[in-house]
């Protein structure tokens, strides 16, 4: 049973040391008090663990016990969906991006990830760069936008963005241990030739933005020099999609 609760509780005295050491808490500068909140948190197992842990134990004056420690969570539950505004900045648990092309690297790329091999290898490219909107840990406002500008390749009217996540501080491809897709967007520009003649042909900014519970990510044309778009003719030609 021992061995069942072990890697949790690890991970909550690692995440614990973790804190303590960002805020420069020493034994000569200890913490007054240091509480658990959560169901969890009422085991006497993982309290004794926690107090008697060697990077824990001499930098923490007390540990006072919570007599519900699992109500705290439920509140802030409560708190959240009656007011969003009670969570105004929130940390980003992992990197997001989306995947784009880049160059062929000799060193690094196997021969067939390369699209559409040609006689100029400086032509050579692999879909499965890791184009970084939001860092690992970056603080994110509440309804924060994060927008990046793309380029759809010569003759394409319809393209596919791949959203990924990564736990890894520095990403560069979406193939690395630690980077998996959080989901797919399949777009159709071609209504855009149309319906917006006031698009550049070829550029469209991509955008993750923070809802409450949910990203949005949202395509949207870039116009030419000197031209504008009522808002309302603007939310017609934008493509939108929901991931929880």
């Amino acid at each position: 049973m021992k061995s069942f609760f072990d890697p949790a509780i690890n991970d909550i005295i690692n995440l614990i040391v973790k804190q303590l050491d960002a805020a420069k808490i020493t034994s000569s500068n200890p913490l007054d008090a240091l509480f658990l909140i959560g169901g969890f948190c009422s085991s006497r197992y993982l309290q004794n663990m926690v107090i008697n842990h060697p990077k824990i134990k001499p930098r923490v004056m007390q540990m006072p016990q919570i007599p519900q420690p699992e109500g705290a969570v439920l509140q802030g539950a409560a708190w959240f969906a009656y007011d969003k505004n009670v969570i105004p900045i929130r940390k980003a648990p992992a990197s997001l991006g989306v995947q784009t092309l880049r160059p062929f690297n000799y060193r690094t790329d196997d021969i067939s990830e390369v699209i559409n091999i040609s006689e100029r290898h400086e032509d050579w490219v692999v879909y499965k760069n890791f184009l970084e909107f939001v860092h690992l840990g970056q603080s994110i406002p509440l309804g924060s936008v994060f927008p990046h500008t793309l380029t759809i390749r010569a003759g394409g009217r319809n393209a596919s963005i791949l959203v990924f996540k990564s736990s890894l501080f520095e990403t560069k491809d979406t193939t690395e241990t630690g980077c998996e897709e959080l989901g797919s967007f399949d777009i159709d520009i071609s209504p855009w030739i149309h319906t917006c003649p006031e698009w550049d042909g070829k550029n469209f900014t991509v955008s993750i933005e923070f809802g409450d519970l949910e990203l949005w990510v949202k395509v949207t044309p870039i116009l030419k020099p000197n031209h504008q778009l009522r808002q309302d003719r603007l939310n017609a030609v934008q493509l939108s999609n929901a991931m929880t």
